[in-house]
């Protein structure tokens, strides 16, 4: 009875997604198998025995531009919600209000190191996206498989979650959906994660609900998970929805996350102790189109660039080229006596830009001296 209800659960597309669904013990072996070559290598992918001195002093020159394709009449009021880079770099995903995900590649060609800007006719856009999914229901959180690589299309996925539906694995290669993993609540019925994040190693996928997170083992789909309550018996701890979860870059076993209640936690990944719980932050970040970059040793300002004509609520950066990604966009609100139900945004409105940074030449000149 509980396989019946659980294939019907994994997707609206009923009998399609039973045959989705037949299909994912293979294809999950096969991520099996990705992870475990991926383990046996470093955790960085790319070894490079120069890295460039990024000048962050400098505003970055705008590379490529995309916001006409997010121009949709039966979406009148779309905005972004996000942008990530690929763990490899090849391709950055981006997910917007009418519940679609976009995957842009990069093109093969570049390599970062263009001085010049790239141009293109206003209301036009760089290219097109090469991969579109239409989840259906508002997109809450997303996030890649961290040891993902264009050359083995195995590891090509991202995780996501939605309004009244389970985690979905999709394959980025061909926009199809590899599995799910479903959480319950009291009465039985499925309930949708807020937030998403795999391991710093690709074997689990941490998800945040109301005052509790649920962890799901990536290579056993379905129903099994184990939970976690934010909160002890003397009701001390995170409170809230938990909103955002991060892992540690450095794999030191430790994950941060963010609640409703304006708290943010460090766990222990192995049994979600509670390690330091901080408070202070009052309110969200200002909404003025800008990208501010501050210098982690001394808390200072270095620079700041206009992304964006409207609020900048993603930007993510390549992970080893001097390159960055931005998206923009919220939500607008028609005046009482306003006939015309679309808005007129321009090119720099709900807007898709990727971003490339100067680098220092007298550290160029030196790395190529040590080649030499």
């Amino acid at each position: 009875m509980d396989e019946e209800r659980d294939g019907e659960s994994c997707s609206p597309g009923g009998e399609e997604a039973n045959g989705r669904i037949e299909q994912q013990n293979g294809n999950n072996t096969v991520l099996e198998e990705a992870t475990e070559t991926a383990a046996e290598s470093s955790p960085g992918e790319h070894d490079y025995t120069y890295w460039p001195s990024v000048r962050f002093n400098v505003p970055p020159n705008r590379n490529y531009h995309f916001s006409a394709q997010f121009r949709d009449s039966a979406y009148s009021n779309n905005f972004h919600k996000g942008v990530k880079w690929s763990p490899d770099g090849s391709c950055f995903l981006s997910s917007s209000e009418d519940n679609k995900l976009r995957l842009f590649s990069l093109p093969d060609y570049y390599d970062g190191c263009d001085p010049s800007a790239y141009s293109v006719a206003p209301g036009t856009d760089s290219y097109g996206a090469s991969v579109v999914v239409d989840e259906g229901e508002p997109i809450y959180d997303f996030c890649w498989y961290p040891y993902m690589s264009s050359s083995d299309p195995a590891s090509c996925v991202f995780a996501t979650t939605t309004r009244d539906h389970p985690i979905h694995l999709w394959d980025a290669t061909s926009s199809t959906l590899r599995c799910t993993y479903r959480a319950y609540d009291a009465v039985d019925e499925i309930t949708a994660a807020i937030s998403v994040a795999f391991n710093s190693d690709g074997t689990k996928i941490f998800a945040g609900y109301n005052k509790c997170i649920r962890v799901f083992n990536v290579h056993r789909p379905g129903r099994d998970f184990k939970q976690y309550s934010t909160l002890k018996g003397n009701k001390e701890g995170q409170t809230g929805i938990i909103s955002a979860i991060a892992f540690s870059p450095s794999h030191t076993g430790m994950l941060a996350t963010g609640s409703f209640s304006q708290t943010t936690a460090i766990y222990r990944e192995d049994n979600m102790e509670l390690l330091y719980l901080l408070h202070g932050q009052e309110g969200g970040i200002t909404h003025d189109g800008l990208v501010h970059i501050y210098d982690l040793q001394t808390g200072q300002w270095i620079s700041g660039f206009q992304a964006a004509s409207d609020t900048v609520n993603g930007f993510s950066f390549h992970p080893f080229l001097p390159m960055a990604v931005s998206s923009s966009g919220h939500r607008r609100f028609q005046a009482p006596d306003e006939e015309d139900n679309n808005f007129h945004l321009s090119d720099n409105e709900n807007c898709v830009s990727v971003w490339r940074f100067s680098c220092d030449s007298s550290a160029a000149e030196t790395g190529d001296n040590n080649e030499s």
